[in-house]
């Protein structure tokens, strides 16, 4: 199953994009800083105005980068942390925070984006600590299914994409 997927994802148009990324992050841990700067790159690049990120977390990442995207969606599996974020930017409307499991609620939302263009920030994974336990360690591959699905341009950037050997998750 994980070489069909690693197939579908290496011969995918998408994977010049995904590849860089990952090559870069592979070994070490980039600053959250860091990261924000990779995603603004990007987004300058293809000239991209709507965010989708799962793993909302503390939500760091949406108040870090909320003046550079016209749309932002978040996705969180804790629902505390799903609330918290809810509450703090909840006075910006191009802000949605969304309680869920990403791999169920990305194939709710992507229809409804009018965007032809999505960056995509796919951090949802277990790491214990304050995150939460889904289904899986990390919703990687479905939401990697999911996106690879809509007919739009996107952009794919994956943190923590180093981990994934852990997880037994192999691209």
């Amino acid at each position: 199953m994980l070489g069909k997927i690693k197939n579908l994802i290496k011969n995918s148009p998408l994977f010049p994009l995904v590849r860089p990324v990952s090559d870069k992050l592979i070994g070490f841990r980039p600053t959250d800083e860091r990261c924000w700067e990779i995603i603004l790159d990007y987004a300058k690049k293809f000239n991209v105005k709507c965010l989708i990120e799962t793993g909302t977390h503390l939500g760091r990442t949406v108040d870090a980068l909320k003046n550079n995207f016209t749309l932002i969606y978040s996705v969180e599996l804790d629902e505390i942390l799903a609330k918290k974020a809810q509450e703090k930017f909840r006075s910006e409307p191009h802000i949605k925070i969304i309680w869920g499991d990403s791999a169920v609620i990305l194939p709710q939302i992507l229809p409804l984006i009018g965007e032809s263009k999505i960056l995509f920030w796919l951090d949802a994974h277990y790491s214990m600590g304050v995150t939460a336990l889904g289904n899986s360690i990390t919703p990687i591959i479905t939401e990697l299914k999911n996106i690879f699905k809509i007919n739009k341009e996107v952009v794919i950037l994956i943190d923590d994409a180093r981990d994934f050997s852990w997880y037994n998750v192999v691209f």
